[in-house]
């Protein structure tokens, strides 16, 4: 992937993962547990498939983090609400990201950017909301000692934003919201939002922020700036030159200065760098797609050598940390309601952001107008030209590793539904394209299968033909029963519950007592993203879909 729109970047070659290893220098205690799991891909569905060789995990060995916990943790405080730009506006009125395509950096380790994640306003917001407020950042040595101020280490400052300031102030839980459905994670598996400061000569040196040894296993991070930087204060991966920038003297073999760290790095045109732009975030996984942690996700914040650098970063959890699930907002949570496409462009949501549908269990995310017009009937004209077979109710083709290659339009398609999956483009089954006649469906069914050796933690779903609208009977949707599947999957005859989801999805309700269904009605262009397995790993048996019964014209 060139990494030539993101101005200053550097990037040196592309290296090979390096065996799970080493301890975190930055570390919270906290659930452990990762599963082992690469990816597949297909198109009507891209699904997340792993080689058989790779051993799963059996459980996430997860256990619920304590109020105590939370305090020792996150330095929870009671807060302090200052006045902001933001302030005082409902969370449905503020504005939002015009663009949350992410561009790939690294898949090996899996680092994405994203500009203008967060506007001018969003970062300045951040900085009053804690005017007065910095201490100096700490970091843990060991599971006893979980604020250890270590200078060597680590000397710029930082605040943890209180629980209740979280919860009670919309600018800021709409600023997690979007980091969650942006590093497709559940909103209560993180850590509080922690705002720090960077002066003149400050740094973090080189680090991770994973060990699970220390109960400490955070799948993924993200660093947002919140300002620019004159010069210096860029976040440095040194992938295969890690030993070359840890913590050790090293005398400078040109000036024979000793020097310690990272300053042996930060300028080396062969390292990772990406510089601090106010508003752009990086995201980056710490655990690799087989759940291992990945020691190529080692990292540091080089020092300030003119300016100060602000940041926002976020720690996601396998499990549920501060317990913490904003409240709705119209516009990103549930399907699209009427009214959506006539807000202005500031408050409607952004190219490529998703919807949150389910967040767990299953994990479900709706992203409208994935592919063109133009795109869904290049794939359909292609899948009418591929030899196919039925199954299940569906007729299959599959697009041949040359075809996707060797056409310009597929590729970028294909290159597309991994970025949006968040998944390395080598952890991909082919493309599949799919058709249903008239009156046909697929029965419930999970995506992954481990008897079989078939492990896929990800399906991407993109509609090529519907319009969005729910027929009587649910025609063409795609059913997620849920905790209702046992009632569902009595028998192959699934056209009740999806009459059943379709009456309750008009209503706007269930059944009293009942649990909801999640019915999602085909239109073209839109894609549906849904886990098989956690985010740790383990099997996930509500993510059990089928396809309700297609309607007279049938469904691609």
């Amino acid at each position: 992937h060139s990494t030539r729109d993101l101005g200053a970047m550097q990037r040196p070659s592309k290296k090979k993962n390096a065996p799970p290893s080493g301890s975190s220098a930055d570390a919270k205690a906290a659930p452990s547990g990762a599963g082992r799991l690469p990816l597949a891909l297909s198109l009507v569905t891209l699904v997340v498939a792993i080689g058989v060789a790779v051993t799963a995990r059996g459980s996430d060995g997860s256990s619920p983090a304590t109020g105590s916990s939370r305090e020792a943790v996150s330095g929870t405080r009671t807060p302090t609400h200052r006045p902001t730009g933001l302030s005082g506006i409902p969370l449905a009125e503020l504005p939002t990201a015009a663009d949350l395509e992410w561009r790939v950096v690294s898949e090996s380790p899996r680092i994405y950017v994203r500009d203008n994640f967060l506007s001018d306003a969003e970062c300045e917001a951040l900085k009053k909301q804690v005017t007065g407020r910095l201490e100096p950042a700490a970091v843990v040595q060991k599971t006893e000692n979980k604020h250890d101020k270590q200078v060597n280490v680590r000397n710029n400052k930082q605040i943890w934003l209180g629980y209740e300031e979280e919860r009670d102030t919309p600018f800021i839980h709409h600023i997690i919201k979007r980091m969650h459905r942006a590093a497709r994670l559940p909103e209560d598996d993180a850590e509080a939002l922690q705002i720090g400061h960077y002066g003149v000569d400050e740094k973090y040196e080189l680090h991770q922020d994973s060990d699970p040894a220390h109960d400490v296993a955070r799948p993924a991070t993200m660093i947002v700036y919140l300002s620019d930087v004159e010069e210096g204060g860029e976040t440095l991966f040194p992938l295969s030159h890690r030993n070359n920038c840890a913590m050790n003297w090293r005398r400078n073999s040109t000036t024979g200065e000793k020097v310690f760290g990272i300053r042996n790095c930060c300028d080396r045109p062969d390292m990772l760098r990406i510089p601090a732009k106010k508003g752009r975030a990086v995201l980056f996984f710490n655990h690799d797609m087989a759940g291992g942690k990945d020691t190529l996700a080692e990292h540091a914040a080089c020092p300030i050598k003119r300016g100060e650098k602000w940041i926002a970063q976020r720690w996601f959890r396998y499990a549920p940390y501060q317990r913490l699930v904003h409240p709705s907002d119209w516009r990103f949570d549930g399907l699209p309601a009427p009214g959506l496409q006539s807000l202005e462009a500031p408050l409607r949501p952004g190219r490529m952001d998703l919807r949150t549908l389910s967040q767990k269990t299953p994990a479900v995310y709706l992203i409208e107008d994935f592919l063109s017009a133009d795109e869904c009937r290049l794939l359909i004209d292609l899948g009418k030209s591929l030899p196919s077979f039925d199954e299940n109710g569906m007729t299959r083709r599959w697009v041949s590793q040359q075809e996707e290659a060797g056409n310009a339009q597929i590729a970028a398609i294909v290159k597309r539904m991994h970025r949006m999956a968040l998944v390395p483009e080598n952890h991909g089954e082919v493309l599949q394209l799919g058709s249903y006649e008239p009156g046909s469906s697929q029965r419930f069914h999970v995506d992954s299968s481990r008897g079989q050796g078939v492990e896929r933690p990800w399906t991407l779903l993109v509609y090529l033909t519907g319009d969005g609208t729910v027929g009587p009977k649910g025609e063409g949707a795609t059913l997620f029963p849920g905790e209702r599947s046992r009632d569902c999957t009595k028998g192959d005859d699934m056209s009740s519950c999806c009459e059943l989801a379709a009456q309750e999805h008009r209503a706007g309700e269930t059944a009293p007592g009942a649990a909801k269904m999640l019915l999602v009605p085909p239109k073209a262009g839109r894609a549906v993203l849904f886990r098989s397995h956690t985010a740790s790993g383990v099997l996930d048996p509500r993510s059990i879909h089928g396809s309700c019964a297609a309607g007279p014209e049938g469904k691609w």
